[in-house]
């Protein structure tokens, strides 16, 4: 964290997703599911150790996208501990140890996944509980989600609440990509945006039925954001019940008909970010949901994106695609991947872009079953990406995971015809 006092005391919380709220996971741990609580001990220890393992073997050879296969061990420890009830301490470490990956593809020598040892859970946090008010603050390198910006965050947010209503507010000094797929170090806004600093704020509503989020986004120099979504939600969470998501968003660009100049780091590490012609856009977004208690989930998606890249979702976003570690529905099953994913990174976000996407979730007692489809045209890129993902828990601790994704991409002004980026991940993991 920079070397200056931290003067700046925000309000903040993570959104969330209305009926999908109850179903998120426990975002502090963020290589598993599973979570050793000890009662009232003031000390809780977690940790995961496990492979992971990517190949694009069945890709196109005419692309070749050898820098996309890998294997690896990964570990992930975090402790808590707390102190009179009110104050939180947090401290964990994540380490990866890649066994076999090709570090030269096209002539350009990088490491998609190198060997790392990092520090990305160090904070303090203070919350307090009175009859009908809850507030709180935490700071320091810590994992949290909101709408768009997640993975590791090293920053201050806070939050003040009652039953109906939320206000928050983030303010994020650097942030990583930190998950059971690969390590990002917290250079991102040293590398991407000039070393300034990302202010988010916003509100949420909940009243029967329906919740209202408007939100705010502001990187320094570079972009504003304004938006919100609405959730209209009926039925039981025990029964049948549905989720209706309106999301929209507005970026207003400092940048615009201007490249994104020395800060294209997908050569760098491979993972791949939005880059591009910068300028104000927007994004608008429909689902809806069916689903019957924790055993059946389904429904579909659309996307849209303006007149230039939704640059912000470089910072994370909710979408169903994105490589997390944790779901973002309850199902748990490992997700094909999103942004940040190398040659088979997400065309959803990019300029004149058009996606529609559908989705099964079946869960049993002792894993799920996930069914994904997504189709993103724009005038400059077609992407094609069906996948069939399992999870399956041995025992308690043991997990295991599976996900075969058939992919498709044609690049018009390349005219090289449709080209296969299909690829599968996997990976075993132990909890304790």
């Amino acid at each position: 964290m920079k070397k200056h006092i931290l003067t700046l005391v925000t309000l903040g919380v993570f959104g969330n997703f209305g009926l999908y709220a109850d179903t998120l996971q426990h975002l502090d741990v963020d290589l598993g599911h599973h979570h050793h609580h000890h009662g009232s001990d003031p000390v809780e220890f977690h940790a995961n150790v496990g492979i992971f393992g990517k190949s694009s073997a069945f890709a196109s050879a005419r692309d070749n996208a050898r820098r996309d296969s890998y294997s690896m061990l990964y570990s992930h420890i975090l402790m808590k501990a707390q102190a009179f009830e009110t104050l939180d301490f947090g401290l964990g470490i994540t380490a990866f140890a890649p066994f076999s990956m090709d570090t030269n593809f096209a002539g350009i020598p990088f490491e998609y996944i190198g060997s790392k040892f990092v520090t990305n859970n160090a904070y303090v946090a203070f919350e307090k509980k009175f009859e009908n008010i809850d507030f709180g603050i935490k700071a320091g390198r810590f994992e949290d989600e909101f709408d768009w910006v997640g993975h590791s965050l090293q920053g201050a947010y806070g939050y003040i609440q009652n039953p109906y209503a939320k206000l928050y507010g983030l303010w994020v000094d650097e942030q990583a990509h930190i998950t059971r797929e690969f390590s990002t170090d917290f250079n991102f806004y040293q590398q991407m945006y000039d070393n300034k600093n990302l202010f988010v704020g916003g509100l949420n509503l909940t009243l029967p039925f329906v919740e209202f989020a408007p939100f705010v986004y502001h990187m320094q120099d570079f972009f504003d954001v304004f938006g919100g979504k609405i959730i209209l939600s009926f039925g039981r969470i025990n029964s049948w019940h549905t989720s209706t998501l309106v999301h929209y968003a507005y970026l207003n660009s400092a940048f615009s008909g201007a490249m994104h100049q020395d800060h294209d780091h997908e050569h760098d590490d491979g993972h791949g970010h939005i880059t591009g012609e910068r300028g104000d856009t927007f994004l608008a977004w429909l689902e809806q949901t069916i689903a019957y208690k924790n055993f059946l989930e389904f429904g579909a998606g659309y996307q849209k994106i303006g007149n230039d890249v939704f640059e912000l979702a470089n910072m994370g976003s909710l979408s169903r695609f994105e490589a997390h570690n944790h779901s973002h529905n309850s199902f748990g099953v490992i997700q094909p991947g999103g942004m940040h994913s190398g040659s088979q990174t997400t065309n959803m976000y990019d300029l004149h872009t058009d996606t529609i996407y559908g989705f099964i979730d079946i869960g049993f007692s002792k894993g799920a079953i996930e069914i994904l489809g997504r189709d993103s045209r724009s005038t400059h890129r077609t992407q094609s990406a069906y996948s069939l993902g399992v999870r399956y828990s041995a025992t308690l601790d043991l997990e295991l995971g599976l996900i075969g994704v058939y992919m498709l991409e044609n690049k018009k002004e390349e005219q090289t015809g449709t080209i296969n980026r299909s690829f599968g991940k996997a990976y075993i993991q132990y909890s304790f």
